[in-house]
């Protein structure tokens, strides 16, 4: 599945916050990439491709995670230039492709601020729902991602809705969880279904929103795709809910059993949205004198 991306540590383990990262969770990452690569017949749907094989074309990467998306677009279009940030600098690979470079930054919209207006041919964002509030999703983040793209760029999205399809007691219990952790922090678990109706308030962004579904099957009746993405979506609730689970003295492993033989029984999938949108090739001026 491409090139291994190597832990930066000595031991082989780090910790950021309550985040531990080790070969482990960089296999999962990996294999998480290569389902979406999978299901979604690609690393992008927006009609990037002729952008992306030119020269010097400018790709930035907002969640990028180990790098592999980045790595991988660039083994196809080498003559590109991709710029990778995000808030864990220790997933990084070593020795990034030649015209890849990984920036860490702990918060994304001040990341984003340092760029230039029009700086980007095309922008990737994926897995970042939970970066951003209500209000920040509403008011700076859609705004900032069009002000730095180029006119005749594009934004792509690719984000899980906190939902899924035929999901049982467990995953449903599991998902209102996040959600009621959501509300707390004024995060927006329904942004991703919400964005083709915000995105067209948006100043200089052609008219034509794009939104695509799919879903990711959670269990070996899915096939290989199923049996990889069950091992996943395990690890991700087992991370979640181990240490509520021990305070009140429930069997963690017995929940995870239980929840392999939910997903089985209802035949879970996960949803995944993926939204892209073109910046008109004229700007028009918005700023007032």
């Amino acid at each position: 599945m491409g090139n291994r991306l190597s832990v930066n540590s000595k031991n082989g383990k780090r910790k950021i916050r309550d985040y531990v990262i080790n070969d482990e969770e960089i296999d999962r990452l990996q294999v998480q990439h290569h389902i979406f690569r999978t299901i979604w017949e690609g690393n992008f749907k927006a009609p990037v491709e002729k952008v992306l094989e030119s020269d010097n074309a400018e790709v930035l990467d907002i969640g990028c995670g180990t790098g592999i998306w980045a790595c991988d677009l660039i083994s196809d279009f080498p003559r590109c230039h991709i710029t990778g940030i995000d808030s864990n600098p220790d997933l990084f690979p070593y020795q990034p492709p030649r015209n890849v470079k990984f920036h860490c930054a702990n918060d994304y919209i001040q990341a984003l601020s340092t760029f230039k207006d029009n700086s980007f041919d095309y922008l990737h964002m994926r897995f970042c729902w939970s970066h951003f509030t209500r209000d920040q999703w509403r008011n700076v983040v859609l705004s900032e991602l069009m002000r730095v793209i180029k006119p005749g760029g594009w934004l792509e999205i690719v984000d899980f809705s906190v939902d899924a399809q035929n999901k049982g007691p467990i995953a449903t219990k599991y998902l209102q969880r996040i959600i009621e952790q959501s509300r707390t922090r004024n995060l927006d678990y329904e942004i991703l279904p919400l964005l083709p109706s915000l995105l067209p308030s948006i100043p200089n962004l052609s008219p034509q929103i794009y939104h695509q579904t799919r879903l990711i099957p959670c269990g070996a009746w899915g096939g290989k795709i199923g049996a990889y993405y069950e091992k996943i979506a395990k690890s991700t609730v087992l991370k979640t809910t181990e240490t509520m689970s021990r305070r009140q003295g429930h069997d963690v492993a017995k929940i995870i059993e239980d929840l392999s033989a939910e997903f089985r029984s209802y035949r879970t999938s996960a949803i995944c949205h993926r939204i892209f949108a073109q910046k008109a090739v004229t700007e028009i001026n918005t700023k007032f004198t």
